[in-house]
């Protein structure tokens, strides 16, 4: 009979407990959840580009994001070879880089878009590699986030042409084929002609803001 009591008084604990549990929303567990989400995720986000990723950055400000560094202007241009090319000598776009880097010591991601001329469609893997190995050197904790330009649909941007997006795009696989730390970052855009300059290449200010957005999307806010 003892026994007996005794499994009755653990079953009585273990519904009660359960139904303790129970008795709480699912919104509670769903909002930990999300927490735990966010806290796991990127806080701090570099970004390694060209106008149109600092313009990117811009919007993804103005839609009420607050992990990416501040825009800098001087990454105007910034394509994956001029990038590359310049690691050893500095110039505008390595300081820039180190001196966002020293403002934000405690940067745990680098999102990098690869822009690509249509002259220098024909950039190599290994042109990319050193690029990313350099990043790498200097942010060596930082997650890299990899990212194309996004697509040029109904009028085709002179600066990259068609030819430009597409070795991007073929760049991207084939550096996370290559490279497995790197994770895949977000896919933006089209961009349609309503969303550009007059010239078709870079991003107007309302379409800044909704590629801003899908940034926010994918790192959160």
């Amino acid at each position: 009979m003892k026994i007996r009591n005794w499994v009755i008084l653990a079953l009585v604990l273990v519904i009660g407990v359960g139904a303790f549990y129970l008795s709480f929303p699912k919104d509670v567990y769903n909002t930990h959840q999300e927490e735990e989400t966010v806290a796991n995720g990127p806080q701090v986000i570099g970004y390694v580009g060209c106008s149109n990723t600092w313009q990117t950055v811009e919007g993804y400000h103005a839609a009420g994001g607050d992990k990416f560094w501040e825009v800098n202007k001087n990454y105007g241009g910034g394509t994956l070879t001029i990038w590359s090319e310049t690691i050893d000598g500095g110039g505008r776009y390595w300081t820039a880089f180190n001196q966002l880097l020293a403002r934000h010591p405690n940067t745990d991601a680098i999102w990098w878009e690869l822009c690509i001329r249509h002259e220098e469609a024909e950039v190599t893997y290994s042109v990319a590699k050193k690029l990313l190995e350099a990043i790498h050197a200097r942010a060596p904790e930082a997650t890299i986030y990899v990212s194309s330009l996004p697509e040029y649909p109904d009028a085709v941007c002179g600066i990259t042409q068609t030819v430009g997006i597409e070795r991007g795009d073929e760049l991207v696989v084939e550096l996370l084929e290559q490279n497995p730390e790197l994770v895949a970052g977000p896919v933006l855009g089209p961009m349609t002609a309503d969303e550009t300059t007059s010239d078709n290449c870079h991003i107007n200010l309302e379409a800044r803001v909704t590629l801003g957005q899908e940034l926010i999307d994918f790192f959160g806010n």
